[in-house]
């Protein structure tokens, strides 16, 4: 497949090839290369197809690949217009610079599958165990309302668009390298939510966060 991304569908079909009305399929943004996806069932019935932790040809899937950062904390609708934040946390005992290390302008992003990702800033870091906060609204702002220590970043990307998270999830990308030019990005995270059950909804404008 494309590094860039692709589409890949399974469809059923007679003996003279025409189609009898069953697919299945996903699609994906960038990939490093000789990775590979699985199905992820998740408790709601719904399926994702993650990157694995190794490619298992013939064999059963090896699980999912956790990435060193996460989206551990989202409020979608808050009660205050504006409120609204991505929470990311650095799993490793190490601080993770979110940009590519072998071209410093191309850095992590964060979007849906439909648009374009939004990067961060250049120099961003993530410090070992620790958090940095994506917010709809003015960072100092945030920052005084809900006491958020001065070690914690808070950004605000400029073009990113909280509305789109509950229509399409959100999703955390990860530079690698260049296609035809342009940034490829790889998705190393995503998080898909709804406001009806099993989801609760007491994240609906009612001032929780989804963690």
């Amino acid at each position: 497949f494309n590094t860039g991304g692709e589409r890949c569908y399974l469809f059923s079909g007679d003996q003279a090839g025409v189609l009898t009305g069953y697919s299945h399929g996903f699609q994906f943004t960038g990939a490093e290369r000789g990775m590979s996806f699985g199905r992820h069932p998740a408790s709601d019935g719904s399926e994702a197809f993650p990157v694995q932790m190794m490619p298992t040809p013939g064999a059963p899937n090896a699980g999912p690949r956790v990435p060193p950062v996460v989206i551990s904390r989202i409020l979608y609708r808050p009660a205050l217009v504006g409120d609204a934040y991505v929470e990311l946390y650095n799993t490793t005992d190490a601080g993770i610079n979110l940009w590519d290390p072998g071209n410093p302008g191309s850095t992590w992003a964060l979007g849906d599958l439909w648009n374009a990702p939004v990067p961060f800033p250049g120099n961003t870091v993530i410090a070992a165990k620790g958090h940095v906060l994506v917010v709809a609204s003015d960072p100092a702002t945030f920052r005084v309302r809900y006491e958020v220590p001065e070690a914690v970043p808070i950004l605000r990307l400029q073009g990113l668009s909280f509305d789109s998270f509950a229509r399409y999830g959100v999703s955390l990308f990860q530079p690698s390298g260049l296609a035809a030019g342009a940034i490829r990005y790889v998705e190393v995270e995503r998080v898909r939510y709804a406001t009806a059950a099993p989801w609760p909804a007491g994240a609906d404008a009612a001032g929780h966060s989804l963690e």
